[in-house]
C-alpha cells in the first residue's frame, strides 16, 4: 500500500472513531472501529503462525496494517476520555463554588 493510502485511511478511522466516541450512546457502538481492527490483527497474527512459505510474509503485512490502523482508535480514544476527564473535574469545581457560595 502506498503511504499515502494508509494516512488517508487513517485519518478517516480516527474520525469515525471520534464520531462513535461523541455521538454513541452504548459502548459496544463506540468499539466497533477498535474491535474490528483488533479481531483483524489477531487473525491475521494466527495465519502469520500457522501459515508456510511466502503466504505468512504477506500475512505480517496485514498483521502491520491492522495495528497501524488501531492507533487512530487508541488516540481517538484518548481524546475522548481526557474530555470526559476534564468535564468531570469542571463540574466538581462548578459544584465546590456553589456551595461556597451558599
Amino acid at each position: 500500500m502506498d503511504t499515502l493510502t494508509v494516512v488517508i485511511i487513517c485519518i478517516a478511522v480516527f474520525i469515525i472513531q471520534m464520531l462513535l466516541c461523541f455521538l454513541g450512546k452504548k459502548l459496544f457502538i463506540k468499539l466497533i472501529p477498535a474491535l474490528l481492527f483488533a479481531a483483524s490483527f489477531v487473525i491475521f497474527l494466527i495465519l502469520t503462525v500457522t501459515a508456510s512459505g511466502w503466504d505468512s510474509l504477506a500475512y505480517i503485512v496485514f498483521v502491520m496494517l491492522s495495528a497501524i490502523f488501531l492507533i487512530p482508535c487508541a488516540i481517538a480514544w484518548a481524546i475522548w476520555l481526557i474530555k470526559i476527564y476534564i468535564d468531570k473535574r469542571n463540574k466538581e469545581k462548578v459544584m465546590l463554588t456553589q456551595l461556597d457560595a451558599s
